[in-house]
């Protein structure tokens, strides 16, 4: 597992939990449920978090215009020198951003 797949898990966790706490509050001592941990849940939530990273491994156009005023914002004086080189960038670099993210520990 990755360091950015288990950030994934976790945030899942904490943010099930929440909404099930904020439900219990709302519906009293009747409304009982199962609520995951680190402990009972890691593996369930560190294959739903690969999922949910693999899902954005294709940037949107809009990921690629965002990349593309990103990379344009650090050149000097925030020109590019051509937008077809900086527009054709940002998606390969991304894809081996996630790529990244998804590689399991090597020993």
């Amino acid at each position: 597992m990755t360091d950015m797949v288990e950030r994934v898990a976790r945030a899942m966790i904490a943010e099930e939990t929440r909404m099930k706490e904020t439900l219990a509050a709302n519906l009293g001592p009747t409304f009982t449920c199962w609520m995951p941990t680190w402990e009972t849940a890691s593996e369930i939530y560190l294959v739903r978090a690969r999922a949910a990273i693999a899902a954005m491994r294709e940037p949107t156009e809009g990921m690629l215009m965002g990349g593309v005023t990103a990379m344009s914002a650090e050149m000097p004086g925030g020109k590019p020198v051509t937008s077809a080189v900086i527009y054709g960038q940002p998606g390969p670099v991304f894809q081996a951003m996630i790529d990244a993210a998804l590689q399991e520990d090597k020993p």
